[in-house]
């Protein structure tokens, strides 16, 4: 049996949100199987990455993974806790991620400029073999574009839904160390899979993964996974100043990201100033205007003030 999956990235096990989900449902049941990190899709048998191949099986899909591993005779088994109404939950919380954070996530890590530029193209370059990676990184680009566009909401917008469902998930979370209770299930895979590069990558426009970082039960429970069942072997000292030049890369980044939302309400207070100012002086002018014309039209008799006379009585 091999998983076939994207290459590791700087303290994640995978670069790819799908590929971490096969993953950690794997490492969850003990599954003994063989991880091939690919570099480009054709490196998988199934042209597809991530990708499970035990034979003449062959598997792309993250809910019939999860469906073949809870089938699976092992010690330990995927799922055995849950209640069938528990295992329905698997495709309405993937669907709940899908509408309310994978837009902003796309958003996030391939559209905005200083993300891309500072962490996006540099983790692909390191990831994907040369000289797929601009195929790559322009068809990557182009699908989220679609994602957020079908949306037809702003990206602060996408934020806010993001910053909701992240609050939705910890609720749901509460002091559980895992979303089912005390064993790890393919929903905890799922969750992860979304939530751990958002959480352990650095990043210059940051606001989202601020909210995630500040949800203490959502925090322990990724670095727990991460961890235990994701580890990253230790790459040398070669790796450790790479990331000390990405994130040099992403704090430049992230002072451009705050010298332009300075520059963004300065623009916008200027804006209010403006409109209030013109507000004020359009009344003035019409103010003008009116006292003019009634001046004019007293000077020359157009408008003629009657005069009262008043009757003296007869004493």
């Amino acid at each position: 049996m091999s998983l076939y999956i994207s290459p590791p990235f700087y303290g994640l096990a995978s670069v790819d949100s799908k590929s971490l989900q096969f993953l950690a449902a794997a490492r969850f049941c003990a599954t003994e199987l063989k991880v091939v990190h690919c570099r480009k899709n054709s490196d998988s048998p199934t042209g597809v990455i991530p990708s499970f191949v035990d034979g003449s099986e062959q598997i792309t899909d993250f809910v019939e993974f999860v469906e073949h591993l809870r089938r699976q005779h092992s010690d330990i088994q995927l799922d055995s806790e849950l209640s069938d109404k528990d295992k329905v939950l698997l495709e309405g919380f993937d669907a709940l991620i899908k509408v309310g954070l994978l837009p902003a996530l796309e958003q996030l890590f391939w559209i905005d400029d200083f993300n891309f530029s500072s962490l996006a193209s540099r983790m692909i370059a390191k990831t994907t073999a040369w000289p797929y990676y601009f195929f790559y990184l322009n068809t990557k680009r182009a699908e989220a574009r679609k994602i957020v566009e079908r949306t037809g909401k702003k990206p602060e917008q996408l934020e806010l839904d993001a910053i909701k469902t992240l609050n939705l998930l910890s609720a749901k979370l509460g002091n559980s160390k895992y979303f089912n209770g005390t064993r790890p299930s393919s929903l905890d895979a799922l969750i992860f899979g979304y939530l751990a590069p958002l959480f352990k990558l650095p990043m210059a426009n940051d606001r989202v993964q601020l909210q995630l970082k500040a949800l203490p039960n959502l925090a322990v429970f990724l670095e727990s996974i991460s961890s235990i069942y994701c580890p990253v072997a230790d790459e040398g000292l070669g790796a450790v100043k790479e990331y000390k030049n990405l994130v040099i890369e992403v704090e430049k980044a992230k002072k451009r990201v705050e010298k332009e939302k300075m520059e963004k309400r300065m623009r916008e207070r200027e804006k209010e100033q403006q409109e209030s100012s013109n507000s004020t002086n359009i009344a003035v002018f019409i103010a003008f205007s009116l006292t003019a014309t009634v001046l004019f039209g007293l000077h020359t008799g157009i408008i003629q003030i009657p005069k009262v006379i008043q009757d003296d009585d007869d004493e």
